[in-house]
């Protein structure tokens, strides 16, 4: 299923995302390509759906933004700013390129496609169809955001992080608008500049930042839950970088879930517990590791698929079957 239609829900955060859950079937899956190794079978046998940190992305223009730093530098010192002194520049470009690492730094994302049988994607990033794929089911990916905005919501009560007067539904606005995204990724050619938007959030993030505590720090940001121009702004600054990319990567038709953790540092992270709906195996898996897998998902009751290269008007296409339960324990038993 192609993501064009559910673009225009991207700028709306998990708003539009539950709009879009209304729209959409039951079974509507997006689909997570993964290789054979000890990390993915860990992620598979307990089934932990897992966020990586955008630092480790092997495209390192994902998640990028671009912010001017003269107009940043103006903003900050009233002064008009020279773009003539070349040893400025480079020491303002290297300014911008530290603000993009340690932005991306508090970002955790798991990306998806809600292509199953697109072949660069197996080639990619399931180890040349010798992986496998794990399919999501939106309903389910929806549950497990409620539970955590939830949860987040009794987290702020039980510290006093904010007055009585701000309500659940406020905090729970604030949370899905501004630190828990999902949606298919919205892909342009243009560069993201944030500049306006920082320069606007920068008084109340300096603020922020300069708090000792964790705590303290999501105190001073939650008294502005009731401030719609600053969550707009936070919220499309994020959105301007989780959920844009390049259109070079136009062809994956990715699918993102996006937490923003004050985990900096941490490459990866567990995020819950999600049981996949199915998976599917590479059709050049190997023997052993189709063993392996099927053991899982047997041990799991997961459905599992292999898939194929059927031929239809000249064109390869990759298809998939279902293998029954009984097969299951052929397999289990024969390789």
């Amino acid at each position: 299923m192609k993501n064009s239609k559910y673009t225009k829900t991207v700028d709306k955060g998990i708003g539009g995302f539950r709009k879009l859950v209304t729209e959409v079937h039951k079974d509507f899956e997006i689909y997570r390509f993964r290789p054979v190794n000890n990390y993915t079978i860990r992620q598979l046998f307990f089934e932990v759906f897992t966020l990586s940190n955008a630092n480790t992305f092997n495209d390192p223009y994902d998640c990028y933004a671009f912010v001017d730093s003269h107009r940043l530098t103006e903003s900050q010192t009233n002064t008009k700013m020279t773009r003539h002194n070349h040893l400025l520049n480079e020491e303002l470009r290297s300014v911008n390129s530290e603000f993009v690492i340690a932005m991306k730094n508090f970002f955790y994302i798991a990306s998806m496609s809600s292509r199953l049988r697109k072949t660069s994607l197996w080639a990619h990033y399931a180890d040349k169809s010798r992986g496998f794929a794990i399919g999501y089911s939106v309903i389910e990916l929806q549950k497990i955001i409620d539970e955590y905005e939830e949860a987040v919501v009794n987290e702020v009560r039980k510290k006093n992080l904010v007055s009585d007067d701000v309500s659940d539904d406020k905090i729970r606005s604030f949370i899905h608008r501004t630190q828990v995204y999902f949606g298919p990724v919205d892909y342009q050619r243009k560069d993201f500049d944030v500049t306006d938007i920082v320069i606007r959030l920068q008084k109340n993030v300096d603020s922020a930042v300069g708090l000792s505590s964790v705590d303290d720090q999501a105190r001073f940001i939650l008294s502005h839950a009731s401030d719609e121009d600053f969550i707009d702004d936070l919220q499309q600054f994020k959105n301007k970088i989780i959920l844009k990319k390049s259109t070079d990567w136009k062809y994956e038709d990715e699918w993102r879930f996006c937490l923003h953790l004050n985990f900096e540092g941490l490459q990866y992270y567990d995020f819950t517990i999600l049981k996949p709906s199915r998976i599917y195996l590479g059709e050049f898996i190997s023997d052993s590791d189709k063993k392996l897998i099927c053991g899982i998902c047997y041990k799991n009751n997961t459905p599992v698929y292999q898939m194929y290269t059927s031929r239809s008007a000249n064109i390869n296409k990759l298809s998939y079957k279902k293998i029954s339960r009984k097969k299951l324990e052929i397999i289990l038993n024969e390789l």
